[in-house]
C-alpha cells in the first residue's frame, strides 16, 4: 500500500500528523522544547540521564522526588533536581522535600483527593508552565493554545507503566484526558508515556506519519490499540499492516487488537478513523543471555516443567 491507496480507503482526513521521535537520539537536537513529568516509579538510571539531558524543565509527581532522590548520591541529587515538585505531599520524604527545597526547587501543593498526582502535574503543565527560558515562553502549552502558536513542545511522562497494572492504566486515563480536556493544545504538542520498556503515544483521529528513532526504539514489539471504540485502521510501514482485505479490517477489544507487530521501514503511516494508541519497545531493557557450564547451575525449574511429556 502507498499512501494514495491509504486515503482511497479511509477517504480524505483532515488532519496530517508528522511524529518525529528521533529527538530522542542522544546528541540530536530538534529545537523542541521538553517538559518531563517524573512519576512515583522505579526506573532506569542511566535512561533519566538520558532523558534529563534533553529536557527543559523537570517536574517531579510528589514521590516521584523519592526517585530521583535514592538513585543518587547528593552531588549528583542537585544535578539532577526537579524544577518543581507538585502534589499532596502523602509521598514524599520529609528530608527528601527539605533537600530540594534548599536546593531552590519550587513546590506546589495541591490537596485534591479527586486527581492523582500524574493528573496534578499535567494540568500545571498545560495551565501554569512557562519556559525557563524568557525568550523561549511561546513554548508553554497554555501560551500555544492562548496565542495560535506552533511551537514544537513535548512533554514526557517517565514512569508511566512501571509498577502496579491500576496505576499503569491511570497512566493510560490521564493521556487519553489530556486530549479531551485541551484539545487545541494537544494539536501543538506531543505527549509521550515512556518507562525504561516501553514509549506510547496516543494517535487521535487522522493521518499520521511516524519516524521512529532506531537509536532508541526496536523494531519488534510494536503495537496499535484502538480506545473505547472500535477504530478502523489501514497501517504501512509495518510488517503486518491493517486494512481492508488483511486480518485487521478494524480494532477492537474482543475481536482484534494489534501487539508483538514490527517496524520494517524508516517511516510508520497510521491512518484511523478513531483515537488508538501507538506503541513501541525500547533497546533499553537488557537482554539476559544464561550461559550453562559443566558444574554451574543454570535456571531452576519447576519439576512439571522439567518432565518430558
Amino acid at each position: 500500500q502507498n499512501k494514495a491507496d491509504i486515503q482511497l480507503i479511509l477517504g480524505k482526513m483532515e488532519e496530517k500528523f508528522i511524529r518525529d521521535n528521533t529527538f530522542l537520539d542522544p546528541g540530536k537536537k530538534d529545537g523542541s522544547y521538553i517538559y518531563t513529568i517524573v512519576l512515583n516509579r522505579p526506573f532506569n538510571k542511566e535512561l533519566f540521564k538520558q532523558i534529563f539531558n534533553i529536557s527543559d524543565q523537570l517536574f517531579a509527581a510528589d514521590g516521584g522526588a523519592n526517585r530521583i532522590y535514592e538513585s543518587f548520591g547528593e552531588a549528583e541529587r542537585e544535578k539532577y533536581k526537579p524544577d518543581v515538585i507538585i502534589g499532596d505531599f502523602d509521598s514524599i520524604k520529609q528530608h527528601v522535600r527539605e533537600f530540594f527545597e534548599n536546593k531552590g526547587v519550587k513546590v506546589v501543593f495541591n490537596h485534591s483527593q479527586s486527581h492523582t498526582d500524574l493528573e496534578k502535574c499535567a494540568y500545571y503543565t498545560f495551565e501554569h508552565a512557562e519556559s525557563i527560558s524568557p525568550n523561549k515562553k511561546q513554548y508553554s502549552p497554555k501560551h500555544i493554545s492562548a496565542e495560535g502558536i506552533k511551537a514544537p513542545t513535548k512533554i514526557i511522562i517517565f514512569g508511566a507503566f512501571g509498577g502496579r497494572i491500576d496505576q499503569t492504566l491511570n497512566s493510560i486515563h490521564v493521556l487519553w484526558k489530556m486530549y479531551k480536556n485541551y484539545p487545541e493544545n494537544c494539536r501543538e504538542i506531543e505527549i509521550f508515556l515512556m518507562d525504561e520498556n516501553s514509549l506510547m503515544l496516543y494517535l487521535e483521529k487522522g493521518l499520521h506519519e511516524i519516524y521512529p528513532s532506531e537509536q532508541f526504539e526496536q523494531a519488534d514489539g510494536c503495537g496499535i490499540i484502538p480506545l473505547g471504540r472500535p477504530a478502523k485502521v489501514v497501517t504501512e510501514g509495518l510488517q503486518y499492516n491493517m486494512g481492508p482485505g488483511t486480518i485487521a479490517p478494524s480494532l477492537e477489544f474482543g475481536n482484534f487488537i494489534s501487539t508483538s507487530n514490527t517496524i520494517v521501514a524508516k517511516k510508520v503511516v497510521v491512518q484511523t478513523d478513531e483515537p488508538v494508541l501507538w506503541m513501541t519497545t525500547l533497546k533499553t531493557k537488557q537482554e539476559v543471555d544464561v550461559e550453562f557450564e559443566e558444574g554451574v547451575p543454570g535456571l531452576v525449574f519447576p519439576p512439571s516443567l522439567n518432565e518430558k511429556h
